[in-house]
């Protein structure tokens, strides 16, 4: 549960670290010029600029904390950063699938990155 601040953090993180997932940092906080803070993303992927949020009910149990979420992101997607959501349910009941799907999407980027997918 190495940088985690939840369970459901810990979980997908030792579970990514098991599929292995590119290295990552966990609590990544970005700060806007002036050095203040904008956004802490749960796992962060600098070399593709991607950005995991394990979002639980406890921080979104109503329409404004959404509405903050929603906000963050888009900050974070601004600025050319790839975000992925997942629901902290998911991962407390079947982490090692979610760490799949995240390898999955993390290659996916990959791929977008470096200009290697047909379309």
């Amino acid at each position: 549960m190495l940088g985690a601040w939840s369970v459901p953090e810990g979980l997908l993180g030792d579970a990514l670290r098991s599929a292995g997932a590119p290295p990552f940092e966990q609590n990544v906080v970005f700060r806007d010029r002036r050095g203040q803070r904008l956004v802490i993303v749960d796992a962060w992927w600098a070399s593709l600029r991607a950005a995991l949020e394990v979002d639980g009910a406890e921080h979104h149990s109503s329409g404004a904390d959404w509405a903050d979420t929603l906000r963050r992101t888009g900050r974070l997607e601004e600025s050319g950063i790839a975000v992925l959501h997942v629901p902290a349910i998911d991962v407390l009941r079947d982490a090692a699938s979610v760490a799949q799907h995240v390898v999955r999407w993390l290659a996916a980027l990959e791929h977008r990155t470096t200009g290697q997918l047909a379309g």
